[in-house]
């Protein structure tokens, strides 16, 4: 829920009136995740009808961001093919004008229409704008085949690109979390024949991944390989 003044509201409700585009794009938002005074009382409460009458207002006005929120409101609510349709439509114009949460956005509604090269495209262009979080989707779809030729080395180095964003707020905690994971994943099933180095490496990258305790894909493959504090547990006897 975004924390502004009712007085700031107010003039945003003006400005949107006025057909500031800007405006109308933060009513929207405001609409879409509720909005709150700095004293916790209610402003706006959520109502997605009045966010996409806002957002579609500034989108109509040429608004990147406001498009991109259309496309991913109307993807989620789209009950119909000429739903989505226009969804993408709005993804386009937005990506266009260089919104890569926008490219993001079409990647997954092609996915779930079950066209994945065509999914696999709009991440690489997400990606190629710099989203970060694209990157892991594009080693995911390299990894088990999905679009594309099943390239294990492509995933793998996908993965390290999401890893060597370090801090870069492009690519979120989770995804270098789960980067981490499918790395792991890798070493762990690519036919190596294992050794104590191979399954070090996996622990490393798995007890990475896991180490706020909320990857619970990442600590079921420590539950089969061991976990670090074990060993050295068990070294100490």
């Amino acid at each position: 829920m975004e924390t502004i003044s009712r007085k700031e509201w107010n003039q945003l409700r003006r400005a949107a009136d006025d057909g500031v585009a800007l405006a109308q794009f933060e009513l929207g938002s405001g609409f879409e995740w509720g909005v709150q005074d700095p004293a916790g009382r209610c402003v706006a409460a959520p109502n997605r009808d009045s966010a996409k009458r806002w957002y579609l207002a500034a989108a109509q006005a040429g608004h990147a961001a406001a498009q991109s929120a259309m496309s991913r409101l109307l993807s989620a609510d789209a009950k119909t093919l000429s739903d989505l349709r226009v969804a993408i439509a709005w993804g386009k114009k937005a990506v266009a004008q260089g919104d890569f949460s926008a490219a993001f956005n079409l990647a997954t509604v092609f996915r779930d229409m079950g066209q994945l090269r065509q999914a696999l495209s709009w991440y690489r262009c997400a990606e190629s704008m710099g989203d970060g979080d694209a990157t892991l989707q594009i080693g995911l779809s390299l990894m088990f085949g999905l679009g594309v030729r099943r390239d294990v080395q492509g995933a793998r180095s996908a993965f390290l690109r999401v890893i060597s964003g370090g801090t870069d707020s492009s690519v979120c905690q989770r995804s270098r979390e789960d980067a981490r994971f499918w790395l792991a994943v890798i070493d762990l099933i690519d036919g190596r024949r294992h050794t104590k180095r191979s399954l070090s490496d996996a622990r490393a990258l798995l007890e990475w991944a896991n180490r706020d305790g909320d990857h619970e894909q990442a600590n079921a493959l420590l539950n089969l390989i061991g976990k670090t504090q074990y060993r050295v547990a068990h070294l100490r006897d």
